[in-house]
């Protein structure tokens, strides 16, 4: 996985170099991305549904009339675009997950409902190109004749329906179940989010006007047009596929392969996706512990936590404050960020405690004086930040752990200066710890660093873990929001509009049933 992650980092670095800006590097709103296409494939599907005709003509001609109209013609290719968008980002998203080990312990709600996302997304794309009743359409429907081999959609069975003027009967079944595939996306969706104390749904609004403007332009430039009409009366002839979808088509047409064990192995295939997160075991994690007596009730723990391991209760021990803070170990990932955020240090994860860090810290820096202080997280650590020479380098769990009294104790213990290198806007691997700990240390979040150590040598980096070495080695420190100029966005964009029209050039193959 580290190897793997290695290589991704290698993809990830020209895009950052490109745009000039983290902020708007696709790889680090993948997640993000991949809503806001489910809400422009929803949107653009609810305009095609309010006017859809059913019935094995109606629906074709519905469609002939889609593609002669401007603005339709453009909110049908979006909605084309944007579902096999949508499959590409998903991928990418689960990923990047995996390689960063991000499915393991109270993550694995997460990780299994996108994996059973995996089924309804793909099942609304087929019900989708079903509904157009073309040759692709009727294909379709063979190929699921092949793999049942129950004759019930054969053609004889059409014909029959349609001489009776009940082929709108069997459209408006292939609708109904498209919409009721697209709803438990939503479902599957609304799981997948719900653990977590500030989900987001949006992206900021350059990248919500930048996507849609990408996906408009390339709408225009490549209409999805229409194939002929299917006739029950003669095979299809050939016609582009979308893999994305459509991958089944060549099997279930092949004597060979349209067999229980392909599609029993494809099964096996999800299933052993979605139990990745106990395979194999994972290590006990430290357990998270509120000491009561040190609480003091203020709540900056259980607003700064991103998994709603801590809340506040009302105090029932006659303490003078009003409430505590208590943990819930089977929400908890570990991540320290907790840790970071109390001033009373009444938080201990296994170990840890700010205290401890900070006299593990003196020790070192008494033995090894003259040496900087850097403060990373153990993605960092795990790319080899943790063999240096040149300084002494301490990974927590996420940057997000170390308190700021930490800064001003290892100075006066006599390091020459205090470097902060955590992960890219957007792309801790636990959500918020960058965040949290940049506005900590730029005394714009509580707990500030204290006023006295403002004017210590400390540097704040934000970068990928593959590069912790230029990150050290740079006199320039980093801010973790910068202010974008229209420079960044034209680089950005136009990358955006190469990569899907790279894709459907690549994931649409002529295939002859």
């Amino acid at each position: 996985m580290r190897r793997l992650e290695r290589a991704l980092l290698a993809l990830e670095r020209p895009v950052n170099w490109l745009v000039g800006a983290p902020q708007l590097n696709p790889f680090y709103y993948t997640g993000q991305i991949a809503v806001f296409l489910l809400g422009v494939v929803s949107i653009t599907g609810l305009f095609l549904v309010l006017f859809f005709q059913v019935g094995f003509d109606a629906s074709y001609l519905f469609v002939a009339r889609i593609e002669q109209q401007f603005l339709a013609r453009i909110v049908r290719a979006a909605h084309r675009y944007a579902s096999d968008a949508l499959v590409i980002v998903s991928l990418i998203h689960g990923l990047r997950l995996l390689v960063q080990n991000r499915l393991r312990g109270a993550r694995w709600l997460a990780w299994v409902s996108g994996v059973v996302m995996i089924a309804p997304i793909w099942l609304a794309g087929i019900t989708g190109y079903w509904l157009i009743w073309d040759e692709r359409a009727l294909a379709i429907t063979q190929s699921f004749d092949n793999i049942l081999r129950r004759g019930a959609l054969s053609i004889e069975n059409l014909i029959a329906a349609a001489q009776k003027g009940n082929d709108w009967i069997f459209i408006m079944i292939v609708l109904l179940a498209h919409l009721a595939f697209s709803a438990l996306i939503g479902v599957a969706l609304w799981i997948h989010l719900a653990r977590l104390r500030r989900p987001k749904w949006l992206l900021d609004n350059y990248w919500l006007i930048g996507l849609t403007v990408v996906l408009v332009v390339v709408s225009i430039i490549a209409p999805v047009g229409m194939l002929p009409k299917a006739s029950l009366s003669t095979a299809p002839g050939a016609f582009p596929i979308d893999l994305l979808y459509l991958f089944y088509l060549p099997i279930a047409f092949n004597a060979t392969w349209n067999s229980p064990w392909v599609w029993l192995a494809l099964v096996a295939i999800i299933v052993a996706a979605g139990i990745l997160p106990w395979l194999p075991p994972q290590k006990k994690l430290p357990r998270l512990m509120i000491d009561p007596a040190r609480c003091t009730g203020c709540t900056v723990c259980a607003t700064d936590c991103p998994y709603t391991a801590i809340t506040m209760q009302p105090r029932t021990d006659g303490a003078p404050h009003k409430f505590i803070a208590v943990e819930n170990p089977d929400l908890c990932v570990a991540c320290g960020i907790c840790i970071g955020a109390c001033d009373d240090d009444a938080i201990t994860l296994g170990d840890l405690t700010t205290e401890a860090i900070c006299r593990a810290l003196e020790t070192r820096v008494q033995r090894e004086p003259g040496r900087p202080v850097v403060l990373t997280c153990e993605r960092h650590a795990a790319h080899n930040a943790r063999a240096r020479r040149d300084a002494i380098v301490v990974a927590l769990p996420c940057v997000g752990a170390a308190h700021p009294d930490i800064v001003g104790r290892v100075i006066q213990a006599g390091a020459t200066d205090v470097r902060v290198i955590g992960c890219p806007p957007e792309d801790c691997l636990n959500r918020e710890g960058n965040t949290w700990e940049d506005g900590r240390l730029t005394r714009n979040r509580l707990p500030r660093l204290k006023r006295a150590f403002a004017t210590e040598p400390l540097s704040l980096f934000w970068r990928a873990p593959d590069e912790f070495s230029r990150a050290l080695a740079s006199t320039r420190a980093d801010k973790l929001v910068v202010k974008l100029t229209w420079r960044n966005f034209i680089p950005a964009f136009v990358l955006l509009i190469l990569v899907l029209l790279a894709q459907i050039w690549l994931t649409n193959p002529m295939f002859a049933p």
